[in-house]
């Protein structure tokens, strides 16, 4: 029985093949500019000249390919396609026009490519496989994957070794046809059998619909050719972005948050207030994910979370909760209200109690253990302290109980509810990024804002200065941070006017995701330093958060929320990293969070922490935010049953953390005086 799985495989590598003949070149296409001084010009001769020599084997192969024989062409395809990217590599440089060098090793592995398009389908085809509609598709699926392949590790070859070291790389994939030579010069080919027989060539010419479909055929053709391998160019050339950048187009993440006013759902039966909300929030947001999809597919942007923010239930549910039972039962009716819009999190189970709690605010906060508990996708937030109140410190008492019984309730899936959980100084109104996220009373009905999130952009426009002045490092900060916005801005707009609800703000924060290279800690090694946490952290904090601010308050007329850049530990891979190495604390971090955007974030602590000290934690970090006016927030996760040297994980966008130590010192006499500290002297700065 002959071997016909060889053939797949030779097959397959024919498809890879085409995609590196493809989609290599364009890759150089700036390089072939400054280097060899070819314009642009000519440099899109490259691509017409591989369509049309690709669109003419295409047309005239089929009248000497069955007299040649299958096996002499293909195996001819792949030689064609080795020695044209081998020439790619030597001819411009031994031709006396470096041009006509690069030409005539497009056309050589052009021909190459097309025998390959025609001949691989066929030689599949006359095989006996079982299932060969699968096999078919299959086959054709390896020309997308070569196509990824190819830019992806080309990329990541320039990244490593610069892009001067591009002829090594051509004369690299030559080695993919070169060893499928020997792949289709051994395998088992068959012939198809003819059903009939075949039109001649002239009789095809005099066909009208033949010319109507070689037109549909150049159409198409262009069009792809001009995004596929004119893409990366313009990324590079007219929106100023980096190789890489260019080639791989950033992971660039947005976030849409609708946020809506519950104040009509106020209500002082509870069963009425239940269905207010309910048909207030599925109402609003019964579009919400279906434009951010829209959206994503039309721009080419991600738009990873589509969220939900309401007015804080302390207000809402005041009238009609008379017990944390009754709260509770809110949270379950936001909570099926977000599954039933398909959001990711809904966020607005809050109170605003800086100054003082009512018994609204009490019971919520008092609630919150079991709310969290019930439900999935609600997230609660509590605003403790502000620079013009200063900090209630029965409320910072009072959480550092309820996170204890929170991660309790919570304890079978390692106290995930406190990940939903944040205790906030300076709270903005419009923040769209959780668990933080709550509609202020002053907001309108209904709102659109946008969070942007890219650290892997700017971490990738650094690698291209390195080494250079600070003022060339802010520079390319701002620049990035622009760009990064002024696609949110796109966004924003767009989902406004669709969704027919106005624009809010946009959040320029640079939130981390657990993939690799999307780290807030990744930019500040690129800054400098062996690991966050080092000497020199807070320095490089600081000076990345100011730059992200100027280079996106130029992007937006309407920017708000954070804005800046976040530390979350088990969110952050970089920040991982540096605890599993040492080079992070809790008191680093808590100094980092004098200068970033939010606070000590996602932070796992040992399970058996005293309630006292999370809450001694937590005013350190309100009082940051107290006297520098800015936000910062705590979101602490004392895993149960666990303690410092071990892990855990919570899956998604929340990650994986290792448990940090905790000081151990006492501070309960001090979280026990009760009371309020002072707001701030607002003026005699200095």
């Amino acid at each position: 029985m002959p071997n016909y799985q060889k053939t797949k495989r030779a097959c397959y590598m024919g498809f890879i093949t085409q995609a590196i003949a493809a989609n290599f070149a364009p890759l150089l296409f700036l390089k072939f500019h400054t280097d060899y001084h070819i314009s642009l010009g000519n440099i899109a001769l490259i691509s017409t000249c591989f369509f049309f020599t690709q669109l003419l084997v295409d047309l005239f192969c089929a009248r000497f390919v069955d007299k040649i024989g299958y096996r002499v062409c293909i195996v001819t395809s792949e030689i064609s396609s080795a020695l044209g990217l081998v020439g790619l590599a030597f001819l411009p440089e031994l031709l006396p026009d470096p041009f006509m060098g690069i030409i005539i090793s497009v056309i050589v592995y052009a021909v190459g490519s097309g025998l390959i398009e025609v001949l691989c389908s066929p030689i599949m085809e006359a095989c006996p496989f079982k299932n060969k509609e699968a096999t078919m598709s299959l086959l054709h699926s390896f020309y997308c994957w070569g196509s990824v392949g190819t830019i992806a590790v080309s990329t990541l070859f320039f990244a490593v070794f610069g892009m001067d070291s591009w002829k090594w790389l051509a004369v690299l994939w030559a080695i993919v046809p070169a060893v499928n030579v020997y792949n289709f010069a051994t395998c088992p080919i068959e012939h198809l059998v003819d059903e009939g027989e075949g039109m001649k060539i002239r009789e095809l010419f005099r066909k009208p619909v033949f010319w109507i479909a070689v037109c549909l055929m150049v159409c198409s053709g262009a069009s792809e050719l001009s995004m596929s391998q004119w893409a990366s160019a313009y990324a590079e050339a007219a929106l100023g972005l980096s190789k890489t950048i260019g080639d791989l187009a950033g992971p660039c993440m947005f976030a849409i948050t609708m946020g809506i006013s519950l104040l009509d759902c106020i209500d002082s039966d509870l069963n009425a207030c239940l269905d207010k909300i309910y048909k207030k929030i599925t109402e609003s947001a019964k579009d919400l994910v279906k434009t951010g999809e829209e959206i994503a597919q039309e721009f080419g942007v991600p738009i990873v979370n589509k969220r939900i923010s309401v007015t804080p239930i302390a207000l809402v549910g005041g009238a009609a909760c008379k017990t944390p039972e009754d709260f509770a039962k809110i949270a379950e009716v936001m909570d099926k209200a977000a599954h039933e819009v398909g959001v990711n999190f809904i966020g607005g189970y809050s109170a605003l109690v800086n100054k003082g709690m009512t018994h609204a605010d009490e019971l919520l906060i008092r609630s919150i253990p079991m709310a969290l508990s019930r439900t999935e996708n609600v997230c609660s937030s509590v605003n403790v302290g502000s620079t013009r109140c200063g900090i209630n410190m029965d409320a910072v008492r009072l959480l550092g109980e309820i996170i204890k019984e929170t991660a309790e309730y919570t304890k079978e899936q390692d106290s995930l509810g406190c990940a939903k959980l944040v205790v906030f100084c300076n709270a903005p109104d419009d923040n769209p990024f959780m668990a933080g996220a709550f509609h202020g009373v002053t907001e309108a009905d209904r709102i659109i804002n946008v969070g942007v999130s890219g650290p892997g952009v700017v971490k990738t426009a650094l690698e291209s200065v390195r080494g250079e002045s600070f003022e060339v490092l802010c520079e390319t900060i701002k620049k990035t941070a622009f760009k990064v916005t002024r696609v949110g801005q796109l966004v924003a707009k767009e989902a406004s006017k669709r969704l027919k609800v106005p624009f809010g703000i946009v959040d320029l924060s640079l939130a981390p995701t657990p993939a690799i290279g999307d780290s807030v800690a990744d930019i500040l090694c690129e800054i400098g330093l062996e690991h966050a946490g080092a000497p020199g952290t807070t320095a490089a904090l600081a000076l990345l958060n100011d730059q992200v601010k100027k280079g996106g308050v130029m992007a937006s007329s309407y920017v708000g929320g954070l804005s800046g850049a976040f530390i979350p530990v088990s969110e952050d891979q970089g920040m991982i990293d540096a605890v599993t190495a040492g080079a992070l604390t809790l008191e680093k971090l808590e100094a980092m969070t004098c200068v970033c955007s939010v606070g000590l974030d996602m932070i796992a602590i040992p399970g058996d922490t005293k309630a006292t000290t999370i809450s001694g934690i937590i005013a350190d970090e309100m009082a940051i935010g107290m006297i520098n006016n800015k936000t910062t927030a705590v979101r602490l996760i004392p895993v149960i049953g666990k303690g410092v040297g071990e892990t855990v994980e919570f899956g998604g966008l929340l990650g994986y953390a290792p448990i940090m130590p905790v000081n151990r010192f006492s501070c309960e006499n001090f979280v026990n005086r009760g009371g309020r500290i002072p707001a701030p002297l607002q003026s005699l700065k200095n």
